[in-house]
């Protein structure tokens, strides 16, 4: 009977018993498929211990503040990491100026107003947005590069 040294792993390529083998072929066979298990089960503990590590150096002691909050008073709610819920508003009101142009959009989310202020330059671009929601206020400044928005900059209070 001849020798399968074509039985391997799917995943791994390691090499495994075959049917046609006879055992003297097997074992070296059983032996480095073992070898190869044991290092692959290491280096995934390896890189577990590693990621809870990490895991473990998030802690909130090593945040200073998250929205005016610091330590242990951090809470994540979606209203501290943006203006408000992803799902959007259930109404929206918008206001113009004599002209036609938007001034502000007021937005009801989860029971809470969010007003967004618009100014203008010169030429009708828009200058900056500034919302306000829950306290907070964020303002958003266009830049432009020939009548193109090419940035834009934003602070939050």
């Amino acid at each position: 009977m001849g020798q399968d040294i074509s039985a391997h792993t799917e995943h791994y390529d390691l090499p495994i018993p075959s049917p046609s083998n006879e055992l003297q072929h097997d074992v070296p066979r059983l032996v480095e498929f073992c070898t190869g298990v044991d290092a692959l089960l290491h280096q995934q503990e390896q890189a577990i211990a590693t990621q809870q590590q990490k895991t473990n150096a998030l802690d909130a002691g090593k945040v200073e503040k998250v929205n005016g909050k610091g330590g242990q008073e951090i809470t994540l709610r979606r209203e501290d990491m943006a203006m408000g819920p992803a799902n959007g508003a259930t109404a929206v009101v918008f206001t113009y100026d004599a002209q036609g142009v938007i001034t502000s959009v007021s937005e009801t989310i989860d029971g809470n107003t969010a007003v967004a202020t618009f100014t203008y330059n010169g030429d009708g671009t828009v200058k900056t947005i500034a919302t306000t929601y829950k306290g907070r206020t964020r303002t958003e400044t266009f830049a432009y590069d020939a009548g193109r928005v090419s940035g834009i900059t934003a602070v939050e209070v």
